[in-house]
């Protein structure tokens, strides 16, 4: 969705700080990024420029508002050493729209940057962390960060039977999920989702694709059902052994409730129902991936 505005290191986030410049406590409502030397300043997403010049403490600014998914967003660039846009003009994501400075209340060269969903306003009441939609850390995501690689991976890990809020933060039930996954898969168990990880990750999700995400009973018919019967034949839980296509004929009837029956009485010992839900579909993918 948003992509950094900048290189550099971040030096301050989002949230409650004691700001440099007085020493106190207070709200800070955006992420600083500082780097020394000419340093360009990109458009975060695509969008047409709201906002240009001096604007208060921010010093000089520009601001973009974009609409993504239909969703109203407004990034805000400030203590910009200059800028090279104009209001209405239309910019790329990536596009360069300035150069970071230290104008207005900065003690240094950096760019402060907001994400606001909806509208900028005084006062920033819609001003959001920007770490939870950008990647400012590292591409192995681990306990305590925060942002859209992590986002990926818990829809990833949900995709192969967790149940994980999809909150963007990698807090303790993200970390046992992956570790979790690690363990299922023969990998080092820690916590992280480093390269070997994701590889796996990645690897088992080709599998689900071939797998219906959809509950599955007796009586059902179709391509759906096709699927299930070739994954149960895969790991050989014939619903017919003796004919030519192994009971793979889309047609959930006697043999194909009995092959289920059968896989669960072996992997689901406390669910043997029949029926291809949730817990099953993880099982079946688990002995898939072995």
């Amino acid at each position: 969705m948003f992509i950094k505005p900048s290189e550099g290191r971040v030096t301050s986030s989002f949230g409650v700080r004691t700001a440099p410049n007085t020493g106190n406590r207070s709200f800070h409502s955006g992420t600083d990024i500082a780097k020394s030397g000419n340093v360009p300043i990109l458009a975060s997403a695509s969008g047409i420029v709201s906002r240009v010049g001096q604007l208060g403490t921010y010093g000089n600014v520009v601001m973009i508002l974009h609409n993504i998914n239909g969703r109203t967003f407004e990034t805000n660039y400030a203590h910009l050493h200059s800028y090279n846009v104009r209001v209405g003009q239309k910019v790329d994501q990536g596009d360069q729209i300035g150069r970071m400075g230290s104008t207005g209340n900065s003690t240094g060269q950096h760019l402060h940057f907001e994400i606001h969903d909806g509208r900028y306003a005084s006062g920033q009441p819609n001003a959001v962390d920007p770490e939870l939609y950008v990647n400012f850390g590292s591409k192995y995501p681990r306990r305590g960060d925060k942002g859209p690689h992590v986002l990926q991976l818990q829809k990833d890990l949900n995709q192969l039977g967790f149940n994980l809020e999809e909150d963007r933060l990698f807090g303790p039930a993200t970390e046992r999920a992956v570790k979790d996954f690690q363990k299922q898969n023969g990998l080092a168990v820690d916590g992280i989702a480093g390269p070997n990880t994701q590889a796996k990750i990645a690897e088992n999700l080709k599998t689900t694709a071939s797998l219906p995400n959809k509950v599955l009973r007796y009586g059902d018919k179709g391509e759906a059902v096709k699927k299930m019967q070739e994954a149960l034949v895969s790991v050989y839980f014939y619903p017919e052994k003796n004919k030519s296509h192994k009971g793979v004929d889309g047609s959930f009837g006697p043999a194909t409730l009995d092959a289920v029956k059968r896989f669960q009485s072996v992997y689901t010992p406390y669910d043997v129902d029949g029926i291809f839900g949730p817990k099953t579909r993880a099982a079946l993918l688990e002995v898939m991936n072995k």
